[in-house]
């Protein structure tokens, strides 16, 4: 199976990153900047289908929503990854949980390099995107993953390279909520979200999904998207 994972950044000093995973090995890792979505998106579209990739697992926080909203309109299989969302993923061992996406797609990741079952391009700023990441704990115990933005304040850069790895390994949760789906649409165009909408609390954004397909919202109870009949991911 191809899968590739994107981490979409726009005009500031982040990169864009895409890595392209055949099985259990990278196969190409491209990264750009000062691009806008539209051509990010693109150039995503040009890559599936010469790798003809089976999925796309995209970065949805901030402005990878528009991203994921234009490979759906062209047909692409692409999946928005909540890094903020919570998780029941534990360790291997099933003894420590998770504090959230971010915690668990790192951790896997961390997990695959030490067992020595992926295979990875040469590239130094890779390897040290990989290692950079420092874990720790909350006081409920759960295992957490340092920000991204901790990382690019005490590294000088932002590890998009890594992030996009991750995301091509990461087989985990992949839906969003409706919530964190209009927050990226709004930061895409620049706008401020409506105070009705940003005062919508963390428990009924909880009680929302959006289909990976088509996008539409709907009870998060229920297994089917009711406007295209799309079953939701596991």
């Amino acid at each position: 199976m191809i899968v590739i994972g994107c981490d979409i950044a726009r005009f500031g000093t982040d990169k864009s990153a895409v890595a392209i995973r055949d099985g259990n090995t990278i196969v190409h890792l491209e990264k750009w900047g000062k691009q806008d979505t539209m051509t990010t998106a693109g150039r995503i579209m040009i890559l599936a289908k010469k790798w003809k990739a089976n999925r796309i697992h995209v970065d949805v926080i901030g402005i990878g929503a528009g991203v994921v909203d234009r490979l759906r309109e062209q047909g692409f299989d692409a999946v928005g990854v909540n890094f903020g969302a919570g998780t029941d993923r534990t360790d291997k061992s099933g003894e420590v949980e998770m504090l959230n996406v971010r915690a668990a797609a790192w951790w896997g990741m961390r997990e695959r390099l030490m067992e020595d079952k992926i295979a990875l391009p040469i590239d130094d700023e890779l390897t040290g995107d990989l290692v950079a990441p420092r874990y720790g704990y909350t006081s409920s115990g759960k295992l957490k993953v340092e920000s991204k933005d901790d990382i690019r304040k005490r590294l000088g850069r932002s590890p998009d390279a890594g992030d996009a790895v991750v995301l091509a390994y990461y087989e985990g949760e992949s839906g969003i909520t409706m919530l964190d789906y209009l927050r990226g649409k709004y930061e895409q165009r620049g706008e401020e979200m409506p105070g009705e909408l940003a005062g919508e609390t963390e428990a009924e954004a909880e009680d929302k999904a959006a289909c990976w397909f088509c996008g539409e919202e709907y009870d998060a109870g229920l297994e089917k998207c009711p406007a295209c009949g799309t079953e939701k991911r596991q």
